[in-house]
């Protein structure tokens, strides 16, 4: 620089000058490689990053579409029973959740049906419907009465529930033969009743509380 602008400006050079500049301008181009070093870094990070975070998102994609798939298809599809025509339809507001129904055959004159939701959402909460699922599907081939396989299935559920979890359910049995329904309600919504000979809708809500809150006594008393 100093050899270019004497061409001009005919001057003596000044050693201290040369030298003091020669820092500077060292001093700038290491600054400035070592800006551009760190920036091409955190832009090289930013990309790994993002596409670790793409790679996961997708992993997980593909979970919870499994998840979904596998819910699905413990459901039930409509069914008939005599005159009787069972139908339902869930729409998670997950990809998974925890709303359940059943209906399953107990004999020839005789349906299983059962309607719950587990607390909280997700993964976790379509594990416990599972769970459920099994449960009272198993204990509604062996005893008959409604209130008796809630309280059997809340002893059971009870010790695998997390403390902070519990179900609402309401399992019933249709008897075609005689045209009753049995049911019992551990905390789920009332059983909505249409009269068509009078035209009115009449809400059915027996006492009970919701599975897993309580190991036993108080869940027994309660429940009708």
């Amino acid at each position: 620089v100093y050899v270019f602008l004497n061409f001009f400006t005919p001057q003596d050079f000044s050693a201290a000058n040369m030298i003091s500049n020669l820092f500077f301008m060292c001093g700038t181009v290491i600054i400035a490689v070592s800006i551009n070093y760190v920036r091409y870094k955190l832009i090289r990070q930013e990309f790994y990053l993002r596409t670790e975070l793409r790679k996961a998102r997708d992993a997980l994609w593909g979970e919870m579409e499994l998840a979904k798939k596998i819910q699905t298809s413990i459901l039930p599809e409509n069914e008939r029973l005599g005159v009787y025509q069972i139908a339902a339809i869930m729409k998670p507001a997950d990809e998974v959740g925890g709303d359940y129904y059943d209906f399953f055959q107990l004999s020839k004159d005789k349906l299983g049906i059962v309607i719950g939701d587990v607390s909280g959402k997700g993964p976790e909460a379509a594990f416990h419907m599972a769970e459920i699922k099994g449960v009272i599907e198993s204990l509604s081939h062996i005893y008959e009465s409604p209130m008796e396989i809630l309280i059997r299935t809340n002893k059971i559920i009870y010790e695998n529930l997390d403390p902070d979890m519990f179900i609402t359910l309401s399992y019933g049995m249709l008897d075609t033969k005689t045209n009753t329904l049995k049911f019992s309600r551990a905390g789920h919504c009332p059983l909505i009743h249409y009269v068509y000979d009078e035209d009115e809708v009449r809400l059915i809500e027996p006492h009970g509380i919701g599975v897993g809150l309580e190991k036993g006594d108080l869940f027994t008393s309660n429940i009708e």
